[in-house]
């Protein structure tokens, strides 16, 4: 299994960086809906990306930019909840 590690640096998009989101959050992330996804959040957005790449056993730095712009520009106000962007990117995209 590859574990993604990509950090904030990685990240091309501007977020807002809040500590409090750090305690709130696992390491990782369990796909459900009962959260929904900050796109403006820096951690939120990351460690969603690390997940979901450790998910589906991806590992490249240009899949992680792709699926970052996806959340920033294309994913839909209606598939924020976590399993629902989850979803949204496996059916609508190929890494």
């Amino acid at each position: 299994m590859i574990i993604a590690t990509f950090k904030e640096n990685d990240l091309r998009y501007s977020y807002n960086w809040n500590p409090d989101v750090v305690g709130k959050f696992p390491k990782k992330i369990r796909f459900n809906d009962t959260y929904q996804l900050n796109t403006e959040e820096g951690y939120e957005v990351l460690l969603f990306i690390n997940s979901y790449m450790e998910l589906r056993n991806l590992a490249m730095k240009t899949t992680f930019e792709k699926i970052e712009h996806i959340i920033k520009k294309e994913l839909p106000e209606t598939k924020r909840g976590l399993s629902k962007a989850k979803r949204f990117l496996t059916e609508n995209y190929f890494f």
